[in-house]
């Protein structure tokens, strides 16, 4: 029979999220009575209840949305399609599949509570009474070398938190889509931002801090050299390897979001890239802020000069670390410049100084992010409150520091400039050296080759002496031989009388003097060819002349 029914379905994802079944149920679910084609009553029916639990009736979990209802999504400042899929990218790259935060928390009482707080820890921590904390500081690290006992595991190099509970964390803080994008380029310079809450006195900033850290190396330059990094020092991308001092200079970044609510409660995010390897320098921002904290401190002005004060002292010892590796090249240099034999060549060298002076120009910039971070703080001190106010004679040393870092850094590239000038200073008179020991070389060659000359000139002239004599004796001799042949000593005239010498005579002295005509002729046409074509190779003599002059002036020598 007919009956006006009304569905009333609940959509599968909705129901999965609230983790129970899906009611798909009529009219009379509501509570309410049907009619039937006679107009009878019908009661109301129970509601189908529709399990949705079977992996095949549910749905794909829904990808967060950082866009649309998502309360940090600033549209004019952020390109929605381009930001979903950076924070998808980073999701896949830097989550693990646990979750072990740190959690800094400072009571309404003052009590400083630390603890390392898991999911479902973490879960009750962020739907706790947000009024009951002064200060509340999360990180997020990779997995801590020597944190635990036991092999690492297969995703340390990932942060210590997984997709879940980050999507609930910056729900919490409200976390500006800017910083979350920051963080997923956090290797590319990015800026900071600051704004203000609508209502009260709160207020949020965000910056992503360079960090460079000398870690100690003992690995030779060729193992380096093997991996993809360290074969590619040129890029500042990658890490530096010092040769002499045996120091890595590795960097990372510090994603920082410090958020003050009207009532003045504090949060904090601190989202550490650096390598677990590394757990002092990860540690020690942590460290000093629970030593604040425990002194009765809990602004946001601590945070602040904890993190800029801690890395501007990484960079001065990076800094102080790259003065002994350029000291060191210096006295090689000034070794090799003595005579006494260095450890390496001058293309090493150049190669290592033009390295160097790569990533100092990378430093110099991130320097002056970490300066712009000071300036900016110290520019809006009226709007953050009383905090910065208290803070501010510690944020203008801050900047002094930074100041002076960055000076030495301008220092080092002047150095860097004058090792090279000397280098090539070194290059020129080692090149002039060699030219000169070459030229020694071609002049000893030019003197062999002129006693070589003067050698073959007196073979030539025996070998004319022994031609001559030739051509004097030989047509007599030949027509002597021939006249003793039987055929003509036989011969009754030839035979006759001694006077019949004159035939003899008379063939040798035609002979002789024909031989000695040609030669000449012939000697003297070639004579006369040859001047004719060092004439037109050399009009006037004047270089054949020249390096006479030097092959004279060699042989004396000689």
């Amino acid at each position: 029979q007919p009956q006006a029914v009304h569905l009333r379905c609940i959509s599968a994802r909705r129901a999965q999220a609230n983790d129970r079944p899906i009611n798909c149920d009529t009219h009379s679910s509501l509570g309410l009575a049907t009619t039937g084609q006679n107009g009878q009553n019908i009661p109301p029916r129970t509601p189908l209840a529709i399990n949705m639990s079977s992996p095949l009736q549910q749905a794909p979990p829904r990808p967060f949305n950082y866009t649309g209802s998502y309360a940090g999504y600033t549209p004019q400042l952020n390109y929605g399609r381009d930001l979903q899929t950076e924070m998808k990218d980073f999701e896949e790259r830097f989550f693990s599949t646990e979750t072990q935060v740190p959690v800094l928390r400072v009571s309404s009482t003052r009590a400083v509570n630390y603890s390392i707080a898991g999911e479902a820890k973490l879960d009750s921590l962020l739907n706790a009474d947000p009024t009951a904390q002064l200060l509340t500081h999360y990180t997020l690290t990779r997995f801590l070398r020597g944190s635990q006992s036991g092999p690492s595991p297969s995703d340390a190099r990932r942060l210590r938190i997984n997709t879940k509970a980050f999507h609930a964390l910056i729900t919490h803080l409200k976390a500006p889509t800017s910083f979350l994008l920051g963080l997923s380029r956090h290797y590319q310079p990015s800026g900071s931002g600051f704004t203000r809450a609508r209502e009260g006195r709160g207020w949020s900033y965000w910056c992503i801090l360079p960090v460079r850290i000398p870690i100690t190396c003992k690995d030779d330059a060729e193992a380096h050299y093997r991996s993809a990094a360290g074969s590619n020092q040129m890029d500042p991308f990658h890490y530096i390897h010092l040769s002499e001092t045996k120091h890595d200079i590795r960097g990372s970044s510090i994603g920082l979001l410090v958020q003050r609510r009207g009532g003045g409660q504090v949060d904090v995010l601190c989202v550490s890239f650096l390598d677990g390897r590394w757990r002092n320098y990860v540690e020690e921002p942590g460290e000093r802020l629970k030593e604040i904290a425990k002194g009765g401190r809990h602004d946001p002005a601590m945070v602040y000069l904890v993190y800029m004060t801690s890395i501007t002292r990484w960079y001065n010892n990076v800094l102080q670390t790259f003065n002994s590796e350029l000291i060191e090249k210096e006295k090689m240099l000034q070794n090799d410049i003595d005579g006494d034999s260095g450890r390496i060549g001058n293309t090493e060298l150049n190669k290592a100084l033009h390295i160097m002076a790569a990533h100092l120009h990378r430093y110099r910039s991130e320097l002056a992010r970490l300066q712009g971070v000071a300036d900016l703080l110290v520019a809006k001190r009226e709007l953050m409150i009383d905090e910065i106010h208290a803070a501010e004679d510690n944020l203008e040393q801050v900047r002094s520091q930074l100041s002076g870092v960055r000076w030495f850094a301008n220092e080092l590239e002047l150095k860097i400039s004058n090792i090279l000038a000397l280098l090539f200073k070194n290059i020129e008179v080692s090149n002039a050296t060699a030219m000169q020991e070459i030229l020694r070389e071609t002049q000893r060659d030019a003197g062999y080759t002129q006693q070589l000359t003067v050698s073959m000139k007196a073979d030539s002239v025996a070998m004319k002496t022994v031609a001559v004599l030739t051509m004097f004796f030989l047509p007599g001799t030949t027509y002597a031989a021939l006249l003793s042949m039987p055929f003509f000593a036989n011969n009754d005239y030839l035979k006759a009388s001694p006077e019949r010498v004159w035939v003899w005579a008379a063939l040798t002295v035609p002979s002789t003097l024909t031989a000695f005509a040609v030669y000449w002729f012939l000697n003297g046409r070639r004579r006369r060819q040859m001047k004719t074509a060092a004439t037109a190779e050399n009009p006037g003599g004047i270089i054949m002349k020249n390096i006479d002059t030097s092959s004279n002036n060699t042989s004396t020598e000689d």
